[in-house]
């Protein structure tokens, strides 16, 4: 408190509370101050050698974490690893470097459940520059995860270099197989977002494999096994049986369902065998081993089987349902995808695509607040899709896409952005186009640039409808014919 007197006198200091006028005669009375404004803070932090300026950063960060009340230190808690990380160099010199690295690994998954990516990976490497050398022998627990929390938000921002260097780190090393099979699943969802749909598969079949599970190879055979073994897992089951099914206590399977969850809508695009295939292992799993967040998926897809396949809409409704109280009842974590299978597959058939349309706006801001980008963008792609088709006022259609376009670019889904741009131009084609409207060629898409990419199945098909849709209201009939004509192939 004396060495503080004369910057009061100067007015430069601020006291909160009447315990400054006590504290030089009272060494344990606390007493509170703060800068008269933020331009005086940095001047006196201008005045600081540089030298010197780590040490500092230490020690208030260090008397921040070992003095504040437990609730006020959580609330600081981030104000106390800047002060850290901002003083690495004589946190090295205290011989702290491993308590460091925990600091950073903890903020690293505060970050990520506010969905902050970008500091997420800070964190992370801020903890892993602390690593010593040898941290994989004698601190492998902290090494991986610090990794695995880096891979994981480096993806989610979008720097998949950073991302496959951090990956590297752990499968080229002997780490246990959970854990690999858990970079593996990063690995499988960058993927998928740089459309790289058959390589995601791979992925999957290589981290399931670490698991002990196999993922066959489509084939009549193997979808006649998965049709069958299916059947038999569920005869006794109705979507409200599931829904009284006991929660799942194996970790491996778990992991399994998610590396499955993630993988199917790469399936979907490139092989609508394999993605039947993958859809019943999901729902067999969950029926054997009980329930989980990848369960509610699990009972979604399975909807798809009992609309598509057994040509039963009602039960694939009433299942489509259950699989949103599943999703309920585990938080949001896969919110996103559940609502957005659902609206898109099952609950057209008893609802109005007025009334779905909410569902598919729910499905995209959930995954933009949880970091299941993959869902949130074909929500978006879905919607546009699903106004367009509708014929909602394109005015307001317009302006709606154009949002969605800027943040389809934003976390650089390709798969879901092609399509969506595609009916973009088709809407300002027929909003602003002159007589040559039926090109879908504009400023927003270039058709003819998305049928040289090796574009999927799906993302075709989705050009194709826009396609045919502008030809046959331009009355060009034959070019219309040949949409329709890919269409079915």
């Amino acid at each position: 408190a004396r060495a503080l007197e004369e910057a009061l006198k100067e007015s430069l200091l601020v006291p909160l509370g009447d315990g400054y006028k006590f504290a030089p005669y009272a060494s344990d009375l606390d007493a509170h101050y703060r800068f008269l404004h933020a331009r005086v803070q940095q001047a006196a932090y201008a005045l600081l050698p540089p030298g010197e300026r780590p040490r500092l950063h230490y020690h208030i960060g260090r008397l921040l974490l070992e003095n504040l009340p437990n609730e006020e230190r959580e609330e600081r808690f981030f104000d106390i690893i800047s002060h850290w990380n901002r003083g690495r160099s004589a946190v090295a010199a205290a011989g702290e470097e491993l308590r460091h690295a925990r600091l950073n690994l903890e903020a690293a998954r505060q970050a990520k459940e506010s969905a902050a990516f970008g500091p997420t990976l800070d964190y992370a490497r801020a903890g892993i520059e602390m690593l010593p050398a040898d941290a994989f022998e004698h601190e492998r627990r902290l090494f991986l995860d610090l990794h695995l929390e880096g891979a994981e938000a480096a993806y989610l921002s979008g720097d998949y270099q950073t991302m496959d260097r951090l990956a590297g780190a752990i499968l080229h090393r002997p780490a246990d197989a959970l854990t690999k099979a858990r970079m593996q699943e990063v690995r499988l969802q960058a993927a998928i977002g740089r459309d790289s749909q058959h390589e995601a598969i791979q992925i999957a079949r290589t981290g399931l494999a670490l698991l002990g599970i196999t993922l066959p190879h489509h084939s009549r055979r193997s979808k006649l096994q998965a049709v069958l073994r299916t059947r038999l897992a569920m005869w006794r089951h109705t979507p409200d049986s599931i829904l009284e099914l006991p929660r799942l206590q194996n970790a491996r399977i778990e992991m399994a369902l998610r590396i499955l969850s993630s993988a199917t809508s790469a399936a979907y695009q490139v092989d609508h065998g394999l993605f039947m295939i993958m859809l019943l292992m999901q729902i067999r799993i969950s029926a054997r081993h009980g329930l989980s967040h990848q369960a509610s998926y699990a009972c979604v897809l399975y909807s798809i089987y009992e609309t598509a396949v057994k040509g039963d809409p009602a039960t694939g409704y009433d299942y489509g349902r259950a699989s949103v109280k599943l999703q309920e009842s585990f938080g949001p974590g896969y919110r996103s995808r559940v609502m957005c299978v659902f609206h898109f597959v099952s609950s057209f058939w008893k609802e109005h695509i007025r009334a779905c349309l909410p569902g598919f706006d729910d499905a995209y801001r959930a995954g933009l607040d949880t970091g299941d980008y993959q869902y949130a963008s074909y929500s978006a792609q879905i919607q546009t899709a699903s106004c367009f088709f509708w014929g909602q006022d394109f005015r307001a259609l317009e302006k709606t896409a154009a949002e969605y376009t800027g943040i389809l670019e934003q976390v650089d889904h390709r798969a879901a952005i092609f399509p969506h741009l595609a009916y973009r131009q088709a809407t300002h084609n027929l909003l602003h186009g002159d007589r040559n409207f039926s090109i879908l060629d504009g400023a927003h898409f270039e058709a003819v640039r998305m049928e040289r990419i090796e574009a999927t199945g799906y993302q075709l098909c989705q050009l194709h409808l826009a396609k045919l849709v502008l030809a046959y209201l331009a009355g060009q009939n034959d070019q219309a014919l040949l949409s329709l004509d890919v269409l079915r192939r």
